[in-house]
């Protein structure tokens, strides 16, 4: 603890009268040159985002993959393989379904039960860019895995219950990064009611209500974990890159669309019936995994940009720390000899500190009072 007497004995080096007012100018003068340095730095952060953006455009544009294009151009379109993705996902709906009509003992006599089968909610097309030669546009139900629809989780988790089903939240999710040891936990009972948002290695997240169209993937470890209700799960299908559909979520065109469709007065949110309908643009299967790549590249220059950033802010706060302890060594100013000395100086405070002398033959100074609080008698 700092107190009055042990604040008067600290020792503070004094330079001369005219060397101090050279040293606070030349401190003031660098002080300027940093705070504009750090105004600088602080503007970097929002400018990388802004590049960021950018990349995914370009990339959702073609641009990052035009000369691949020019390189391969007898790869199978999108197009075709949206119809695959489609008769997969029908054949294996038949599948399921004979299966449960053969185990109760009720095989079909005929195609009507095929009538059943339910579309994947088509995207909404309307306002939609071009898209580079070979890509088709999809909703982002069409990509799902089949029998796995983009779906919502746990409805009211509850507390936390040590030992129970790991849940993740928007609170993850926005983070972009998923840690086992501090999700919290829903009671088995209450997680078994929504066996249908199980979680799987690679299934995308994304976070629908108050924070809405952060994007992140599930780690191997949380195999069989779940979500609440305030974050989707997007299992892509096996003839989707999920770099790639992750990253085309990600884009200002898809960040933009979920915006559009927010509803809700106190936490607003976008209903997964809309998001199954968002416009998701798809490339080539060949072509994927090569638009995620060139993604990747930019992402790991812009990371070093922002691990330089960060740096160089730390840097700027030692340096004026290193300001300081160099002007009280004597080292930040040239040192003048017609300077008068700062012993000098302390005389002459000395002096007008000193009490005058009483005059010749004046009367002693008359005793201290002492306060009526210190003369009161004790009590009885």
């Amino acid at each position: 603890m700092l107190t009055i007497g042990s604040l008067r004995e600290i020792l503070v080096p004094l330079p001369p009268p005219r060397e101090q007012g050279r040293i606070v100018s030349k401190i003031g003068a660098l002080r300027t040159r940093s705070q504009l340095a750090k105004e600088a730095l602080d503007a970097i952060p929002q400018l990388l985002e802004r590049f960021r953006q950018s990349v995914l455009a370009a990339a959702f544009r073609g641009d990052l993959t035009a000369e691949w294009r020019a390189k391969n151009p007898d790869v199978e379109p999108a197009s075709e393989l949206l119809k695959r993705i489609r008769a997969e996902r029908r054949r294996r709906w038949e599948e399921s379904e004979l299966a449960k009509m053969k185990s109760k003992g009720k095989p079909p006599t005929d195609d009507r039960w095929k009538a059943k089968y339910e579309e994947p909610a088509p995207a909404n097309m309307e306002k939609l860019s071009e898209l580079p030669d070979g890509w088709t546009w999809a909703s982002a139900d069409e990509l799902c895995e089949p029998g796995r629809p983009i779906i919502y989780g746990i409805i009211k988790a509850g507390p936390d219950f040590p030992g129970g089903v790991p849940y993740v939240r928007v609170t993850e999710v926005a983070a972009g990064v998923i840690h086992l040891n501090d999700l919290p936990r829903c009671d088995p009972v209450r997680a078994a009611l929504f066996k249908r948002s199980i979680l799987k290695a690679g299934d995308l997240l994304v976070s629908k209500d108050g924070t809405i169209g952060k994007v992140v993937l599930v780690p191997p470890e949380l195999e069989g974990g779940n979500i609440n209700q305030h974050v989707l799960r997007f299992a892509p299908h096996r003839l989707v890159d999920r770099q790639f559909l992750m990253r085309a979520v990600e884009t200002p065109a898809s960040q933009s669309w979920m915006k559009g469709e927010q509803k809700g007065i106190g936490l607003q949110g976008v209903n997964v019936e809309d998001f199954r309908r968002m416009p998701v643009p798809l490339a080539p299967l060949a072509e994927q995994p090569v638009v995620a790549q060139q993604i990747e590249q930019h992402w790991r220059r812009l990371k070093q940009l922002a691990s330089s950033t960060m740096a160089a802010r730390a840097g700027i706060t030692e340096l004026d720390s290193a300001i300081l302890a160099k002007a009280f060594r004597g080292e930040l100013v040239p040192q003048d000899p017609d300077d008068e000395p700062a012993s000098a100086l302390l005389a002459r405070v000395a002096e007008r500190a000193a009490p005058a002398p009483a005059p010749v033959g004046s009367p002693p100074p008359p005793p201290a009072r002492r306060s009526k609080r210190g003369s009161a008698k004790p009590r009885a």
